[in-house]
């Protein structure tokens, strides 16, 4: 190998080992996966994994990191049409969060977390500001050019990204015979009815 292809190979390799990880942990459980698993995995050598990573909560964090990546920019876009009215720019942002929804991976990915998180507050702090954290401060940008009471802008946020979880980790654990409503059904009801809702919230607490 070539010292362009060992730069490019050194590069690489964080990702490498982060993919590995995460199709382990969610396959055969964060607990239950060690470094030599992943290295295995991998085809590379323990030690390997110790020059970027000190330990499973550090690859955890990197893939909550990668993941939020992934998905940002599509996010961010929605900003792009000045012209589009709340109400346009929401229907826009519930049809990306229902194609996430049908990304199996992503949904076991999710479960995973919540078990976490229910386990060790630690990693439930890195969920929080890898993820919501970081999704919160691209949800009030998304509202800013439409001067949104604060608390309407934290309840629209709180409701969609509730169910947009419960959709992901119920339609796992019920399959068909899901008592939850799927997010499907969720974003074409508040595509037709979120103006309404504005109105109503806003008359409810004056």
């Amino acid at each position: 190998m070539d010292t362009k292809n060992r730069i490019r190979r050194k590069d690489t390799r964080p990702a490498e080992i982060v993919m590995c990880a995460m199709k382990l942990f969610v396959e055969n459980g964060y607990f239950e996966t060690n470094f030599q698993d992943i290295a295995n995995e991998g085809h590379l050598a323990r030690s390997t994994i110790y020059l970027y990573f000190k330990d499973k909560k550090s690859i955890l964090k990197a893939a909550l990191k990668k993941k939020f990546e992934e998905n940002k920019n599509n996010l961010i876009d929605l900003n792009q049409d000045e012209k589009d009215t709340f109400h346009e720019r929401m229907a826009k942002l519930l049809t990306r969060m229902q194609k996430i929804t049908q990304d199996e991976f992503f949904k076991r990915f999710c479960i995973m977390m919540a078990e976490l998180s229910a386990k060790d507050p630690e990693i439930a702090t890195i969920w929080k500001e890898e993820i919501f954290d970081k999704l919160k401060e691209i949800w009030a940008s998304m509202c800013e050019e439409f001067n949104l009471d604060p608390k309407y802008r934290e309840y629209i946020f709180n409701v969609l990204y509730s169910v947009f979880f419960m959709s992901c980790i119920s339609s796992v654990c019920f399959s068909e015979d899901n008592p939850f409503m799927d997010f499907a059904s969720f974003a074409e009801i508040t595509k037709t009815d979120v103006q309404q809702a504005k109105y109503d919230w806003m008359l409810n607490h004056e």
